[in-house]
């Protein structure tokens, strides 16, 4: 017969044990509903405490940290290859988010969690419109009074949550466009190519774009324009390492899109609207050495395939702007 003293001894000894476990791992359990209930309310403008909601946010970040939530749990490997199910299509907008953070682009462009639209993104959707309605009508007359007009449409085209906001951006982009219009317009408008659609292949793996102006200076040169809203000092833009036009560049060399343009001299131009006084950057060619560019895009493909996602920023400047900072084990971990 078995010992039932001993027994009983033993499931008492065990049955002090587990409701401390069980017990830390429901209330943490109940802090972070809590908190997702508190952030839910607040975002959909219901009345909240705030001193308790900052109090229940403090817990989780300092208290019971989010790299402890899962310590539970055995680490594991993930086996799937979802790249090789669906293979992505790599664009500018994509392969540079890697260059800046590859955790960036895991969010962003792997687990598909879209940005916040913020006022800069607005605001270059703006411009590009802008600019788009204003050259596409080859029978319009490209006067000053047309742009302004035109500016003044896609502004009321846009919502802004206020008003004040709105009247200041749209102040601010007549003055620059005003510059632009006085000094800057291609030489021959109406050959002017707005939003040219590419695609080419690197390897086995499908780039594309679009470029925001081609414009035909004569028989056999042309200028690759690529437009920014803000200015270059905000930008903080190492133009040797950046690779917009250069992949404009590259598409010329391998998209049957642009075999117009394989035998012309191309000029790769950024514009910098925000800049009224000194808008203009050309990359010199010394930057876009077409082999060293292909292997360069090949070396970030292959790293996402490998899915090198660490939290690694071009540096710290791109951190303060990033809208996944939140959940970013490096930016947390300070």
């Amino acid at each position: 017969m078995p010992d039932l003293n001993k027994i009983k001894k033993l499931k008492k000894k065990h049955a002090n044990k587990k409701p401390i476990i069980k017990s830390e791992l429901r209330k943490n359990w109940l802090e972070r509903k809590r908190a997702i209930a508190s952030t839910y309310k607040l975002l959909k403008g219901s009345k909240v405490n705030f001193i308790n909601y900052l109090k229940e946010l403090y817990y989780l970040k300092y208290s019971y940290p989010h790299e402890s939530w899962w310590n539970l749990r055995y680490e594991t490997e993930n086996t799937n290859k979802p790249f090789l199910i669906f293979p992505p299509v790599y664009s500018y907008s994509s392969l540079n988010s890697f260059v800046e953070c590859p955790f960036k682009y895991k969010i962003r462009y792997f687990i598909r969690m879209a940005e916040k639209r913020n006022p800069n993104i607005i605001l270059g959707s703006i411009y590009h419109r802008i600019l788009k309605l204003f050259f596409d009508d080859k029978s319009a007359k490209l006067s000053w009074e047309r742009l302004e007009g035109i500016i003044s449409n896609v502004f009321e085209e846009n919502v802004f949550e206020l008003a004040h906001i709105k009247n200041e951006l749209e102040s601010k982009a007549r003055e620059e466009f005003k510059a632009y219009f006085d000094n800057y317009l291609p030489e021959f408008p109406d050959r002017s190519i707005m939003e040219k659609e590419f695609v080419f292949k690197v390897g086995d793996d499908t780039i594309k774009g679009r470029i925001d102006q081609i414009n035909f200076i004569d028989d056999e040169t042309t200028e690759l324009i690529d437009f920014k809203s803000g200015s270059k000092r905000a930008a903080v833009m190492d133009f040797e390492k950046e690779i917009q036009l250069k992949l404009y560049n590259l598409a010329i060399e391998s998209s049957d899109d642009l075999m117009f343009l394989k035998d012309k001299k191309s000029i790769l131009k950024y514009i910098f609207l925000g800049d009224n006084k000194d808008p203009v950057v050309i990359i010199p060619e010394s930057y876009c050495l077409t082999d060293d560019f292909k292997e360069f895009v090949k070396s970030l493909i292959n790293n996402i395939k490998s899915e090198q996602f660490e939290a690694e920023p071009e540096s710290s400047f791109l951190c303060s702007e990033c809208d996944y900072k939140v959940i970013c084990p490096r930016y947390n971990a300070r």
